[in-house]
């Protein structure tokens, strides 16, 4: 029996031996850390569907079928986003997706084109959805956004195909955002960091015994520790650990500030990493 075919069986039998067989390979090293990262990914989002990690509709930026041009730049001025969901004029139903790159295209043309003119058809799909079976219907449909809907076609979210790989390959930072390392000591004691740094490592850094052999970043041991998932600007305390969130989806943790409290930490263990 090939290994392929091995890993396929073991899978569809028990997706936590296959996970227990990746990382004995990766103890044995027989896989790269890499892979096994990636490996784990592709486990953890078989067993999720879309709605686990969409962005639900209360939080969706849209724009309205009827409206000009300059008010969607205004719109995109104060998001960061580039795609946004097309309402009708009722507001309850999603008839569209705009993107800015056709605005773009069309800038001679401000004030006399509206949404409607440029918007492009959505793509709808049930909140069951499992997240392998959308990515592999995003890549092969070349969709970039889909619009969530209910068992009775109400859209109750939106998911992106940056969130589908993030569930895969942890989170991805654009080219204006992304930090040259995962952590820098900001003063003694206060850390910013990646909510996907490595547990250990974090440890390591702050010098405090943290152990949770259920999860492998900082942002997991955080979240396993309460019972929400905390939004920008809240502050948790979790004892040994004080935590400010700094950036989040409505899914996911991003960006953190740790405080680490005075005499609880080894501080010489390791310098800051150089940062720009």
């Amino acid at each position: 029996m090939s290994l392929k075919n091995f890993l396929l069986r073991t899978l569809l039998r028990s997706p936590e031996s296959l996970e227990n067989v990746l990382t004995l390979a990766e103890r044995e090293g027989l896989l790269p850390a890499d892979a096994h990262r990636l490996m784990r990914g592709v486990l953890k989002a078989a067993e999720r569907t879309v709605e686990e990690i969409m962005v639900p509709r209360t939080d969706m930026v849209s724009v309205v079928e009827t409206m000009p041009l300059r008010e969607v730049l205004e719109v995109y001025n104060r998001t960061p986003y580039s795609r946004f969901p097309v309402l009708n004029t009722r507001r309850d139903e999603v008839v569209g997706v705009f993107f800015m790159k056709d605005l773009l295209r069309r800038l001679s043309e401000l004030d006399t084109l509206t949404v409607q003119d440029l918007m492009s058809p959505p793509y709808f799909l049930p909140e069951v959805k499992p997240v392998l079976d959308t990515l592999t219907t995003f890549q092969e449909m070349h969709l970039s956004i889909g619009i969530v809907v209910d068992e009775f076609g109400s859209p109750v979210g939106l998911v992106t195909l940056e969130d589908l790989l993030e569930e895969i390959v942890g989170e991805i930072w654009e080219e204006h955002e992304r930090p040259h390392t995962p952590w820098r000591e900001i003063a003694p004691g206060v850390y910013e960091v990646l909510a996907t740094m490595n547990l250990e490592d974090f440890a390591e850094v702050v010098g405090l015994p943290l152990e949770d052999e259920s999860v492998n970043t900082i942002g997991g041991y955080i979240l396993n520790r309460l019972d929400h998932l905390p939004v920008p600007g809240e502050v948790v305390d979790l004892g040994t650990l004080r935590v400010e969130v700094l950036d989040a989806t409505p899914q996911r943790l991003k960006r953190l500030r740790v405080f680490v409290p005075k005499g609880e930490a080894d501080h010489d263990q390791r310098g800051s990493p150089e940062t720009d």
